[in-house]
């Protein structure tokens, strides 16, 4: 039996925009037999509101999430960050948008997320 990777992909907000389509459509691609796939939104100003491009992810079988970094100066919101991707025990973080991409890669190799783009 083959192990299952868990990728964590990285976008700004569960915002309508190209980004935020690619990372629906790949995730669900991937399908549920072949990895975990759970998207993170950063900079989201909704926070865990019902969204469209929500409930697109959520059509999608792609499960959402949201850890609000409302500073990145803020050691305190890096930290949270930090142990979301801990927890996740995520094999690959894969961020999408400026400035969360840049953000994201950093703070997982923190949490030590071997892989990171």
């Amino acid at each position: 039996m083959a192990l299952k990777m868990r990728i964590c992909y990285v976008i700004n907000a569960f915002a309508v925009g190209g980004a935020e389509f690619v990372v629906c459509n790949v995730a669900r691609s991937l399908g549920p037999g072949r990895s975990d796939v759970p998207v993170l939104a950063m900079l989201d100003p909704a926070g865990d509101a019902d969204t469209p491009m929500r409930r697109r992810f959520r059509e999608a079988g792609v499960a959402a999430a949201s850890v609000t970094v409302g500073s990145f100066r803020n050691p305190l919101d890096l930290l949270r960050l930090a142990l979301f991707f801990r927890r996740g025990r995520f094999d690959v973080v894969h961020a999408h948008n400026r400035p969360s991409d840049g953000w994201a890669v950093r703070v997982a190799g923190w949490a030590g997320v071997p892989h990171r783009l």
